[in-house]
């Protein structure tokens, strides 16, 4: 642990208090009918959607999401990565506010084809983090044999596609661990730039073991002067350091205030965390 420690504090901090410690994926081909045909909804955000990329594009957090975007396409050109999974430690640590940014500033306005996965099937949040009403989705397809690609939206003024879990599942990991999960994710593939899966965190439940072969690499989040080092140990341990491609570190203070008159903004009022 200690060189991830050690990369963790030789990188800068961002007003999300996000931190970036990164490394890039092909272009790929035409969208799946689930995305050809996909209803539109409109977004209605709020602070409380942490969506800085969009919110806050001329602040320093959106630099360091568009600085993920760059270094994941660098890594992209050397090695296969299409389907990035996200995950934690703990929950709480700003995995989902990462995953929403990370895939905003991927899409670029729609000139990518990005498509965020919600598969926390015991807590999902993502559609009313962006003011969307809910609707069945993920789970009540796998569960009930239905087309997943049916229950994809394309999120307006975003540029995203999602496919959220729609309501929490009695049997969240035999959901993961089915053949109809692994389907999803491989259909996805064939006509997505990036699939983005907004996994749980890794030390409460088993999930994210059942999730991460779907997966080309992981981002890992963490929250400054929360997370506990041994439990991020463990954590990295059950995943494998292998599939790690990087760490965001969440709610470090400080850094804004360095680069505020370069940005002209204010950080007490750009801040976002979890």
């Amino acid at each position: 642990m200690s060189r991830v420690f050690d990369a963790l504090r030789q990188v800068q901090e961002a007003p999300l208090d996000t931190d970036l410690v990164i490394r890039t994926m092909p272009q790929l081909a035409d969208a799946p009918i689930g995305l050809e045909t996909a209803e539109s909804v409109e977004a209605c955000l709020s602070p409380e959607s942490r969506l800085i990329v969009h919110g806050g594009p001329h602040t320093l957090g959106a630099d360091r999401f568009r600085l993920l975007r760059v270094r994941f396409r660098e890594l992209r050109a050397t090695r296969k990565l299409q389907a990035v999974l996200i995950t934690s430690a703990l929950p709480r640590e700003g995995k989902s506010t990462t995953a929403l940014n990370l895939s905003v500033a991927l899409a670029e306005h729609g000139r990518s084809k990005v498509v965020l996965v919600e598969a926390d099937f015991r807590q999902p949040s993502l559609p009313g983090r962006l003011g969307l009403e809910p609707w069945p989705a993920l789970v009540r397809c796998l569960e009930e044999d239905r087309d997943p690609m049916a229950a994809i939206r394309r999120v307006d003024p975003l540029g995203i596609y999602l496919l959220p879990a729609g309501e929490a599942a009695a049997n969240p990991l035999d959901l993961l661990n089915s053949e109809s999960f692994a389907h999803t994710i491989n259909t996805l593939r064939a006509g997505a730039d990036w699939v983005i899966i907004d996994a749980p965190p890794v030390g409460p439940v088993p999930d994210v073991l059942a999730i991460k072969g779907r997966a080309d690499g992981c981002l890992w989040v963490l929250q400054a002067g929360s997370t506990p080092r041994e439990l991020v140990d463990e954590s990295i341990q059950q995943v494998g350091r292998t599939s790690i491609l990087g760490m965001v570190l969440n709610g470090v203070d400080g850094m804004e205030s360095g680069y505020s008159s370069y940005y002209g903004y204010n950080p007490s009022t750009s801040r976002a965390s979890g």
